[in-house]
């Protein structure tokens, strides 16, 4: 770690002074270099001095060699905008992030970088066309960003290492923190197969207002981000802003009108994304090799279905149905459909959601 590393280090550590803080020194002394050596008195002429007393208190340098050999053992690294890996695309976008901490392969930052994001609660639909984006864009050599949250993230992220690809989980705590919990076998995997990024220091807790800013670096790395399913109040809606405001290509996956999960992603659609029906859209629009992307693929169906039960999971495989619109679409009647679908659902072929909507099982 060079010098002006080490002083850029320093300020990120100083708690509550955050980007325009540092800005502000920045731009008053030149480099961090000039910062750290400027003392207290000229601190607090710019930052005031209640930072300034923070500022000079971080200021030991076996401290901070201390917190640099930290994040050595644990085998991570730390990119300061410094540091020659720190990653262009974001280094460009206003707010960066002075500090990564990164656990991994840092060489994927140099690669093709597309996000793939979306809501935490997903329907069905939007769980396999999240596997479908992930694995897809991973199989044609781009590597998938995402916030490594539960649902269409983790989704996308373990579909693109399953399918042989990379993935880049960027995190709203340290990188020795696993939320949630339950993807903690995910957050390993992608520290031993592809890349974990935070601006937390090791140790920090998750909080709400992290993971925001989070979101700022997820579409800070990436050349395009595919919203695959967002509700009103989803926080993908913040990656997608960000994603306008830095001119990165926005796309939305098209969801039901039925479905909550997909009022937000929709009404991208309206305003602002392009439609996105399978990875070779993103990769035609990034000017990226299509060939390694594959479409949406019809797993086959069951043995032992007859001609109505074959039928109605024809209509299924288009996604979840309310009881209606099955009688609408198959022009059963009614109770014969409920017998037809009660078998189905007794044989593991169909589950029923919510609401009395039905969709094939995992499994078919």
């Amino acid at each position: 770690m060079t010098r002006e590393e080490g002083c850029l280090l320093w300020l990120t550590l100083v708690q509550g002074l955050g980007n325009r803080g540092i800005e502000k020194l920045l731009s008053s002394f030149g480099s961090a270099q000039d910062v750290y050596d400027a003392g207290y008195g000229a601190w607090a002429q710019v930052v005031g001095e209640s930072l300034a007393a923070r500022m000079r208190e971080r200021q030991d340098p076996e401290r901070i060699n201390a917190h640099f050999k930290r994040v050595r053992q644990m085998g991570g690294d730390i990119l300061t905008r410094a540091h020659p890996l720190y990653p262009k695309a974001l280094a460009e976008t206003p707010d960066a992030p002075y500090t990564l901490y990164a656990l991994g392969d840092l060489s994927l930052l140099q690669g093709e970088l597309v996000a793939v994001i979306g809501s935490r609660n997903m329907s069905r639909d939007g769980e396999r066309a999240a596997a479908l984006f992930g694995a897809g864009l991973a199989r044609a050599g781009v590597t998938v960003v995402s916030g490594l949250a539960r649902g269409a993230d983790g989704t996308a992220q373990k579909a693109a290492l399953d399918a042989g690809g990379k993935s880049i989980g960027v995190l709203g705590c340290g990188l020795d923190v696993f939320y949630p919990p339950e993807n903690e076998p995910l957050q390993r995997r992608l520290a031993r197969e592809g890349l974990l990024l935070s601006e937390c220091p090791p140790g920090t807790p998750a909080r709400g207002w992290q993971f925001s800013a989070r979101n700022r670096i997820i579409a800070g790395l990436s050349r395009g981000v595919v919203v695959v399913e967002a509700g009103e109040k989803s926080g993908a809606l913040v990656t997608a802003g960000y994603a306008v405001d830095y001119d990165r290509e926005l796309f939305a996956v098209p969801g039901s009108i039925f479905l909550p999960q997909s009022a937000g992603s929709n009404q991208l659609l309206r305003f602002s994304a392009l439609p996105a029906l399978g990875p070779e859209d993103v990769l035609n629009t990034l000017g990226l090799d299509t060939k390694a992307a594959p479409g949406p693929k019809a797993e086959p169906l069951p043995e032992g279905l007859n001609a109505e039960e074959r039928a109605l999971c024809q209509i299924l495989r288009r996604g979840e149905c309310s009881f209606d619109d099955l009688v609408e679409f198959s022009s059963m009647e009614p109770g014969k459909l409920n017998s037809l679908l009660t078998m189905l659902e007794m044989r593991g072929i169909i589950i029923k959601t919510p609401g009395r909507f039905y969709a094939l099982s995992g499994g078919a």
